[in-house]
């Protein structure tokens, strides 16, 4: 929907679980749905998919092991073309899961850009089970240069069918505003 002279709007969603049926993922699914509907293009970095080895620092990319390079490569470049992101995680010892962590420990790559790490990007965010893990994701938006959008969610058991579906019609309500907060966010 970008209008004559307008770059597409990219929104990425990054998160997810190790389980099969992750609540995390499927909110994630959601909200890459409402978002598509606002007019943004829509990618899902899924941290089960994305399968990254334990970030080491100070490792070139070029050090990690050939089935990972490419992964890793997918992980820089599509965050670098973002214009905005949907962070989603299971809550875990009060914090974000280590496979999530993991992941955004990679931006580290991105401290060296023009505009560094995620330099103004609003992040939205979602937290399984316990909204501690949202203040959590908070502090590493904060960390890592970008914007934390206000509206945050957390979702549970009782949002979501057997088929994982979103059911919980205030929560959709919420993750519609999370999403507005994304579009309407100007750098």
């Amino acid at each position: 929907m970008a209008f004559l002279g307008q770059h597409t709007r990219r929104l990425v969603g990054l998160g997810g679980s190790m389980r099969d049926q992750s609540r995390s993922r499927a909110g994630l699914r959601t909200a890459l749905e409402m978002a598509q509907t606002r007019g943004f293009e829509v990618e899902l970095l899924d941290v089960r998919e994305l399968n990254l080895p334990i970030y080491v620092p100070y490792l070139p990319i070029e050090q990690y092991p050939a089935d990972a390079q490419a992964n890793i490569r997918r992980l820089m470049d599509t965050v670098r073309r973002a214009d905005a992101m949907v962070w989603a995680s299971p809550t875990y010892h009060g914090a974000v899961s280590g496979i999530f962590k993991n992941t955004v420990d990679y931006f580290e790559y991105l401290g060296d850009d023009m505009l560094p790490y995620l330099h103004g990007i609003p992040v939205g965010l979602m937290a399984c089970n316990d909204p501690v893990t949202n203040a959590s994701m908070v502090m590493m938006v904060a960390e890592l240069k970008g914007w934390p959008a206000p509206t945050q969610i957390t979702l549970g058991r009782v949002h979501f069918d057997e088929q994982l579906n979103l059911i919980d019609e205030r929560i959709k309500r919420k993750m519609g505003q999370m999403m507005d907060e994304l579009w309407e966010f100007k750098k």
